[in-house]
Order: structure tokens, then sequence, then C-alpha cells
């Protein structure tokens, strides 16, 4: 009795039809949300920082999501398919900036919500990614003073921080020796995304750091 239930239940959505107007509607719309959502990422991510291959992908991701749903919506056989098929996936390649993830999960959310004809979900989740990370290019824009001190063993006449960092206006105050270290004190203005970029070389070259802004 019970595999006689599954049975038919398994031919009654193998014999079910997609609706075709809403599949296009699902397919248009993601494809459009996924123009919106590539012009705030690259509205977001200028100059050397742009991947214009990431952008590709928010725009792909969506509408394979949104044929990847469609296709197993309703259908248990193939949902279970699925579900042991991204079982055994591993994605190894890395993410250079935790933002990227939101343009990701946004791109994927909008191509889950198309396929099963919550478009209104999607559109208000298009609007609120972009409204939110329109605000953070506005923020991470805006321009403002700070103390940085650097130490480490560095070679005073040679080493200037904002060689690579042509966008930080800095202007070394001091600069003293204690033993093998050297601590120098600089008075830079910036915005947030260059000081970020800026903190992370100072990282990788292995030096400790203070950062102060200036009221």
């Amino acid at each position: 009795m019970f595999e006689g239930s599954i049975e038919s239940l398994l031919a009654a959505q193998s014999a079910a039809s997609y609706n075709f107007l809403n599949v296009a509607i699902a397919f248009l719309l993601t494809f459009f949300q996924g123009l919106i959502l590539v012009y705030v990422y690259q509205r977001l991510f200028s100059g050397p920082l742009l991947q214009r291959n990431f952008s590709a992908t928010i725009l792909l991701v969506g509408l394979i999501t949104t044929g990847l749903i469609t296709a197993i919506n309703g259908n248990l056989s193939l949902s279970l398919g699925m579900v042991g098929a991204l079982s055994i996936v591993r994605f190894r390649t890395p993410v250079k900036d935790p933002i990227d993830l939101i343009f990701i999960f946004g791109s994927i959310a909008n191509g889950v919500t198309n396929a099963v004809s919550l478009f209104l979900l999607s559109s208000i989740t298009t609007v609120t990614i972009s409204i939110v990370a329109l605000y953070l290019v506005s923020s991470l824009n805006k321009r403002f003073k700070a103390v940085l001190v650097i130490r480490g063993d560095i070679d005073i006449e040679a080493y200037n921080p904002f060689d690579q960092h042509r966008n930080i206006n800095g202007q070394l105050k001091s600069a003293q020796k204690y033993g093998d270290i050297v601590e120098q004190v600089y008075e830079l203005e910036t915005d947030q995304k260059n000081l970020e970029l800026l903190k992370d070389n100072l990282k990788k070259l292995g030096y400790d750091f203070d950062l102060a802004s200036i009221k």
C-alpha cells in the first residue's frame, strides 16, 4: 500500500506540465534583477578592484538557479537526486572579498523565489540589497583623517607604505628607532576602502600597526 502511494505520487509528478508563461516571466525577471545586482556591484567595486568575470557570475548564477529550481519544483524524485548530487560537490574557489557572498546569495535567492513564482518577494530582495549596497558605497567613499603608527624592522629611508596606495594622502610626522624596531607615525587622509587595502598590505608584510581617527 505504501509503495503504491509513492508510485502514484511520482507518476502524478512526472505527468505534471510546467506553466511556460510563469517560467518565461521567472527567467526574464531573474535576468533583469541580475543586471541590477551587476550594476550595484560595479558601483561598489571600481577600477582595479572590479572583477568582470564575477559580474558575469552574478548574472548566470541567478539564471542557472531559476532553471534548476523550476526543474525540481514539485518533483520528489528530482529533489532527492539533487540533494544527493549537491552533497558531494566541493567548491574550492576562494572568495576574495566577503561582500562577494552577498551578491552570490542575492542572485541565488532571486533565482529560487522567481522559480516558485514569488515575484514580489524577489523584487523586494533585489531592491533591499541594492539600497544597502549603495549606502555602503557612499560610506566607503567618504574620506576622513587618521593617524597611522607602524612598527617593525623598517628601512626608514626606503620604505613608504603609500607607494602602492596612490589614493591615500599620507605624511610622515615622526620616525624613531628602538633597537631593531622602527616606529613611524603618519597622518593620512583616505576612505574606508583604501584603508582596508593598506591594512591588508601591512599585515602581509608582518608589521605591527595602530590606527586612530582624527575627529
